[in-house]
């Protein structure tokens, strides 16, 4: 019973410290999230930024792990973490008030913008980094103060610190910074890091601790972890590797995550939290196992499954990417489930056997008598600093030499390396040893056996005909393909997205219908061939820029691309000549307007802009300090006094959050704020164009200008009612640098990512009718009208199913069907009347052509048939008048022409039927002889005689 109670005693007990290090880890998590929005406004948001931030808060909480050992063992755990709690709290809150004192510094302004970057953050998160990093250690040695075993207790406490990271990275992500901004989300936190120190300071004014002194005794009980290279080396390099592989697999991950499935809220935070999560319960799991087993192979399995679960996960997710095309099951699931299933498929077994390795390794220094505080803190800071270096090494360098999947294979290659470090005659090690490495070549050759392996083992992309150009940047994949049909005609994906689409033939044509109403704008004050100064910010395949340097001759365009990779790609398959007049810089915007800021305040002659043009929203990955109040004033001082500033901008109508809260924003500096569409369907994504004057332009008549120049255009211009709605119903969200929530706010549009149920079924129905396979094919094809019972396009193709199984009357019943609603209903009722009298339906068809030329008057075809049914009826009168009003609309159709003038020979009028003749001569159409001696004879027959 005793020995009962003091197990209950040791939980109890333990559970504090695990509750402890959840909170800080949160804490933690939540202060990184929210760096780069804090920092955003200062230094803007490139790889430099969120590189620096990563490297310096690890670097801070590596030296404060390392620190935080020491105090551990020689101070008492409850003072010490009283005091680390208010100190960690006071470096939380301190990070606000740095901010604007480093961001004001005249002399980070003179310094290049990487240089500029790295010693912000550093001043910034440096202090409070390396605070928060104390702590763990101080609470491990605590929670190992209570006697459990000592495996399962460190592995307890890494796990509850990774579910830490885990909480703090959703609930960040999904609800604070919708909620609160950035300045009240590090407030929060410094409050709650301060809470738990007044907990730690009433436990320790309570505790039997007496003594907040140095515990001497302990010092003389256990020897210094560093006493020799030869104890703590091996451990140090371990952790320091599986570390550097756990971050160079999440980076990797990432990257192939979001080729798939863009760079949304919901890709990037699935990515964080399954991987978090199989650390966390790796870190479980490694603890018990440290308790029974710890030997020198333990290490090399746990290794030696690490790097067999990476080899295979590109395999494994390349599965789940084929189901979730091929089976209608997984097709149906939301956008958001889909990213789910991709990831733990790809990710969260092999980061389970990663996150076993930390507590197997402390286990065994503190078997070799090493002091606890010190262990924990040196496995928590080599750790850190291996995912430094895994962090800038995947970053900077190898996802851009290599790609994201030979990466993934060099990180299993390593992590074999040292399975057989620690067993070097274990024939396991060395076979998995020699696969990863024929593995590496596989990924990496272009061709060859090794190619051919390379791709049936998923671990390289397929050769794609249609590509002309690839590259890994280290922002996204970029790929170039050109147009099946017209070789000349190139598009840009960056990811999974098309972003860019240009004519080699002619770069003045434009391909993009927000481009059509950047142009449509612009000519409403200047004209078509007039020279612009011009900003352009976000170049992708350089269409626009280069549109302008071609159409409007001597226009000063400045453009602002962060991936040099992009702007390489499009000098080298899209058209931009090396020589270009444009000026590009390949940085962050905000650093360029900060700089074009500046030398408009020290220049009094400096050119402002006609217009400013935003085409930086790359997909659902959303510059947020693009789109913030702030800079929209930046933009605004930028122009001239007639000057424009456009962007555009994914959401959709029904819902409308992030375009509400874009227009309020605008609103708020910007005198008037007109907005297009592109004439989606209101509950589907559309794309929308924004556009900002300081005076007021009247641009009514553009949607008409613009279905004038090109029909595919579809678009309208809002009524200023309708945005009032729409910014009403969303609460006039206005954005700013503190609070901008955008991937929050268009997360609705994400979630319809996987596409409507309808449109699933109606996909699934022609992939089996391709099979042949056309009973499947129809059940699809019916559950898509079920969902959606006026769909001319499902109609179209059930009818076409229909046809191919024999039933005609059902068919023609499926194309009536298709013309209620139908975008184009002459079309429609067209294709009625030709499936009519092609089953010899002529009833039918008279009557469906006889609805075509009602629905669209000028329909030449309909007209035409409709007078050759009329004329094989003899009814020669009607159709005369047929003929004659497809005439009305294409005087030179050659067919109405010479049966009109065949009818009217037949009612015996001569003179109007040599007129119809002389009309065919002046168009140039050869004239049947038989006419000419017809209306002869007739002209003879009725002659009078003398």
């Amino acid at each position: 019973m005793r020995e009962h109670t003091e197990k209950s005693q040791q939980f109890i007990g333990v559970s504090f410290p695990y509750a402890t290090v959840f909170f800080s880890s949160f804490c933690i998590m939540t202060v990184e999230l929210v760096a780069g929005r804090i920092i955003a406004r200062h230094v803007g948001m490139s790889l430099y930024t969120w590189t620096a931030i990563i490297g310096v808060i690890m670097a801070g909480i590596s030296v404060g792990n390392y620190l935080g050992g020491k105090i551990a063992d020689r101070w008492r755990a409850r003072h010490s973490l009283s005091v680390l709690f208010f100190a960690a709290a006071a470096g939380c809150a301190a990070i606000l008030p740095l901010n604007t004192l480093v961001g004001a510094l005249s002399l980070l302004m003179t310094m290049s913008w990487p240089t500029r970057i790295f010693l912000h953050v550093f001043l910034v998160f440096i202090l409070s980094a390396t605070i928060l990093g104390m702590i763990h250690p101080v609470v491990a040695k605590m929670a190992l103060d209570y006697k459990q075993a000592a495996g399962r207790t460190v592995g307890g406490v890494f796990a509850w610190s990774v579910a830490g990271s885990l909480a703090g990275t959703f609930a960040t992500g999904y609800y604070l910074v919708m909620v609160f901004g950035a300045t009240a989300i590090v407030v929060v936190s410094a409050l709650g890091l301060a809470a738990l120190g007044i907990v730690y300071a009433v436990a320790a004014l309570v505790s039997d601790e007496k003594r907040p002194l140095l515990i001497q005794e302990a010092e003389a009980s256990v020897r210094s972890l560093y006493h020799t290279a030869a104890v703590w080396l091996p451990g140090a390099t371990t952790v320091f590797v599986s570390n550097l592989a756990f971050m160079t697999f999440e980076l990797a991950a990432i990257r192939i995550v979001a080729q798939e499935f863009g760079g949304s809220l919901y890709a990037w935070t699935t990515v964080i939290g399954v991987v978090l999560g199989g650390i966390s319960l790796g870190n479980y799991f490694g603890g018990i196992i440290a308790d029974r087993w710890r030997s020198t192979i333990a290490i090399m399995t746990v290794f030696s499954l690490s790097a067999l679960t990476v080899l295979v996960s590109p395999m494994l997710g390349a599965f789940m990417r084929s189901w979730q095309h091929e089976f209608f099951f997984f097709a149906r699931m939301s956008w958001p489930m889909q990213i789910f299933c991709h990831v733990m498929m790809l990710c969260f077994v092999p980061c389970i056997f990663i996150g076993m390795v930390s507590p197997i390794i402390t286990r065994r220094l503190l078997e070799q008598g090493r002091a606890p505080g010190a262990a924990v803190g040196a496995i928590y800071a080599w750790g850190s600093v291996g995912a430094i270096f895994g962090t800038f090494l995947t970053g900077y360098f190898l996802i851009q030499w290599m790609g994201a999947l030979p990466v993934i294979v060099a990180t299993a290659l390593l992590l074999t390396a040292v399975a057989v470090a620690y067993a070097p005659r274990n024939p396991i090690a060395c076979m998995l040893l020699l696969l990863a490495c024929f593995s590496l070549f596989a990924s990496m050759a272009s061709s060859g056996i090794l190619g051919r392996a390379g791709e049936k083992l998923r671990l390289r992309s397929s050769d794609r005909p249609l590509v002309v150009y690839e590259d890994e940047s280290q922002y996204s994949r970029i790929t170039i393909r050109e147009d099946a049909q017209d070789p000349m005609l190139r598009e840009m994906l960056l990811d999974q997205l098309v972003h860019s689409r240009i004519d080699l033939r002619d770069p003045t044509r434009l391909l993009y219908e927000y481009e059509w109403v950047y142009s449509a704008v612009m000519e409403k004050q200047h004209a078509h061939s007039e020279p612009v100064r011009a900003f352009v910010i976000g170049g992708g395949g350089y269409a626009y820029p280069n549109y302008l340097a071609h159409a409007r001759p001597g226009s000063d365009i400045i453009v602002a691309e962060i991936d040099p990779a992009v702007t390489e790609a499009a000098h080298n398959a899209l058209g931009l000549p090396r020589d270009t007049p444009i000026t590009i810089y390949d940085m962050d915007a905000r650093n360029v307007a900060v700089d074009l800021t500046r030398a408009m305040t020290a220049d009094p002659n400096f050119e402002k802009f006609d217009y400013i043009f935003g085409d930086s929203i790359n997909d659902y990955t959303v510059p947020y300090h693009l789109t913030t109040l702030e800079f929209k004033r930046m933009a605004d001082a930028l122009l001239k006094e007639n000057g424009v500033y456009m962007l555009n901008m994914i959401d959709m109508l029904d819902s409308g959050a992030f375009l509400a809260a874009i227009i309020n924003t605008c609103r708020e500096v910007f005198p008037s704020v007109s907005v297009f569409n592109t004439g989606r369907l209101p509950f589907v994504r559309d794309t929308f164009i924004v556009v900002c004057t300081k005076r007021h332009i009247a641009l009514q008549d553009v949607p008409m200008l613009l279905q004038r120049q090109y029909k595919e255009y579809k678009g309208r211009l809002l009524s200023d009612e309708e945005i009032d709605r729409l910014i009403e119903k969303h609460n006039g969200i206005t954005l700013t640098d503190d609070f901008a929530p955008v991937e929050n706010l268009i997360a609705p549009v994400v979630r319809t990512r996987a596409g409507d149920s309808g449109e699933l079924h109606l996909q699934f129905a022609r992939r089996y009718a391709e099979q042949n396979d056309v009973e499947r094919a129809l059940r699809h094809c019916q559950a898509a009208i079920k969902v959606h019972s006026r769909w001319p396009e499902a109609y179209e193709f059930q009818a076409e199913l229909l046809f191919r199984q024999g039933d005609v009357d059902g068919a023609l019943n499926a194309l009536i069907n298709a013309t209620d609603g139908h975008a184009a209903p002459g079309a429609a009722w067209y294709n009625v009347a030709k499936a009519a009298l092609d089953a010899g339906r002529r009833d039918l068809a008279l009557e469906a052509w006889g609805k075509c030329v009602v629905a669209q008057p000028d329909h030449v075809a309909g007209w035409y048939n409709l007078g050759v049914l009329y004329g094989t009826a003899n009814d020669l009168q009607n159709a005369v008048n047929a003929w004659k009003m497809a005439l009305k609309y294409r005087p030179d159709h050659e067919d109405s022409l010479h049966n009109l003038a065949a009818a009217y020979v037949m009612l015996g009028s001569a003179n109007e039927a040599a007129e119809v003749l002389n009309t065919m001569r002046e168009y140039g159409i050869a004239v049947d002889p038989g006419l000419v001696d017809a209306i002869k004879n007739i002209r003879e027959q009725t002659a009078p005689r003398p």
